[in-house]
Parts: C-alpha cells; sequence; structure tokens
C-alpha cells in the first residue's frame, strides 16, 4: 500500500468518525427534545383554554382594540425604559393584575420547569405574564406571528437559547389562545428549562 493510498484511508476513517460522533450527539438531543416539547406544548394549551385566561385576554382586546401601531410603540418603548428600574409604573401594573397572579402561580408550581409564561392579546401585547419580560409587545415575534396570525390550534416551539429574562437555557412553546366561538383571540408562550429534561 502506498503512502498516498493510507493517507486516503486515514482521511476516510477520521471522517466516518466525526459522522458517527455528529450522529450520536444528534440522537442524544433528539431524546430529550421531544419530552420538552411535549411538555411544553400540553402547558400551553392547559393554560390557553383556563376560563380565567379566556376572559381576561378578551377583556383587554375589548380595552385595547383602538390602539394604534403608534401608541402600542409607546406603551413598549415605556416599558423597555422601566425594565430594571425601581419606578416602573407600567410593569408594576400589568405583575399586579389577577392573570399575572393566576400564571405566576402556575409557574411556580411546576418548581423550575416552567421559567415563564407569557399570555399575550390580538395585537401582540403582553395580558399577563408570570415573570417580568423585557417588552410588553411580542406581536414582531414567532410567538405571536406563528400563532396568533396562524389561527386556532397552531403552535410553534423556538429554537434552543439563553433567555435574559429567566437567565437559563430554553425552548418556548407557544399556543394560540381561542375563545369559545373558536376565534383565535391571543397567544401564550411557555417557556421549558432544557435543564430538567437533561439537556
Amino acid at each position: 500500500m502506498t503512502t498516498e493510498h493510507r493517507h486516503v484511508i486515514t482521511r476516510f476513517q477520521a471522517t466516518a468518525t466525526l459522522i458517527l460522533l455528529l450522529l450520536a450527539s444528534a440522537c442524544l438531543a433528539q431524546d430529550a427534545w421531544p419530552d420538552s416539547l411535549r411538555f411544553g406544548l400540553a402547558k400551553a394549551k392547559e393554560i390557553a383554554a383556563a376560563p380565567t385566561v379566556i376572559a381576561a385576554v378578551e377583556e383587554q382586546n375589548r380595552l385595547n382594540h383602538q390602539l394604534d401601531p403608534a401608541e402600542i410603540q409607546a406603551l413598549d418603548e415605556r416599558w423597555r425604559a422601566q425594565y430594571g428600574k425601581s419606578n416602573a409604573d407600567l410593569i408594576t401594573l400589568m405583575m399586579e393584575t389577577p392573570l399575572s397572579d393566576f400564571l405566576r402561580t402556575l409557574h411556580l408550581r411546576e418548581k423550575g420547569v416552567i421559567t415563564e409564561i407569557i399570555v399575550m392579546d390580538n395585537q401582540g401585547l403582553n395580558a399577563g405574564q408570570s415573570a417580568i419580560t423585557t417588552d410588553l409587545w411580542q406581536g414582531d415575534e414567532p410567538k405571536w406571528v406563528k400563532t396568533f396570525l396562524a389561527g386556532p390550534g397552531a403552535y410553534y416551539a423556538s429554537p434552543v437559547r439563553h433567555d435574559d429574562s429567566t437567565g437559563v437555557w430554553q425552548i418556548q412553546v407557544s399556543y394560540t389562545i381561542s375563545n369559545d366561538a373558536g376565534n383565535a383571540i391571543g397567544a401564550v408562550t411557555v417557556g421549558v428549562a432544557l435543564s430538567e429534561f437533561g439537556e
């Protein structure tokens, strides 16, 4: 066997080993991914169907139906300016609503598995949340675009990411909220900590 042939075989073996390692890593990730996704989607559906959630979203839709894009942007900018500050009247107001109290109870009950719960209205504004978010308006994000705008029964799972609000690696699973008539009225996002599923 020539030296050239030996180099070719060595390169082939190295490539084959790398492929096997990548496949093994992918299989390990896939073993854990469906569990976190299935858990998040089940919780999102459960929250979306809760009468407390549906009533609160419908009420916010009724109150805010005349907001124009400029007013929504102004609210979001006000929220962002208050984020992390002690004087944060808009954030405090949102965090003290009955819906936010309800979501916080669900969040705490899961003891670290759920990192956050966000409920959004039909314009992408937060209607309630279990923890303070970095922004108020989610209307330009997939969590709302790929659920509410897609209609009843739609869901979306985000890529794995490190979340600045929660400080953990997570996925976000979102689901459309529909009313009793079957019409889309908003969306819910559930953050799921990957560490709880071995990821």
